[in-house]
């Protein structure tokens, strides 16, 4: 995939995901469970780590795994904490911050994992 197009997929998605975090735009269809949200939050991370690595894997950045986690778990602090700032129906929630962190990492463990079996 070129550079231009991983880099274009990962601002669209960045886009998407802060406008879905700062704005309602009404009710979202559940599970039906008490953790939806929080599995919403992993899974929006889980992939915004995945399409970060796809966009610094075809640049010279060193690292980029590591790179990745920080910049999806940095992200998430940063959109947490504009909920608490600019919205009156958003709240800032240290739960949140949890599914966002266990996202990324599992995204993390899934690249080393993808990366040790093509090795192998």
């Amino acid at each position: 995939m070129p550079k231009s197009v991983a880099l274009l997929i990962f601002i669209v998605y960045l886009a998407a995901l802060t406008f879905l975090s700062l704005f309602s735009i009404g009710d979202i269809s559940t599970l039906g469970t008490e953790f939806d949200d929080k599995l919403n939050h992993f899974c929006a991370h889980f992939l915004l780590t995945i399409l970060a690595f796809n966009y610094f894997k075809l640049t010279s950045v060193s690292n980029v795994i590591w790179i990745c986690l920080l910049t999806s778990v940095s992200y998430g602090i940063v959109i947490e904490v504009l909920q608490l700032i600019l919205t009156t129906d958003r709240t800032f929630d240290l739960m949140d911050l949890v599914a966002n962190f266990i996202g990324a990492i599992a995204a993390v463990i899934a690249l080393r994992l993808s990366v040790y079996l093509k090795l192998k």
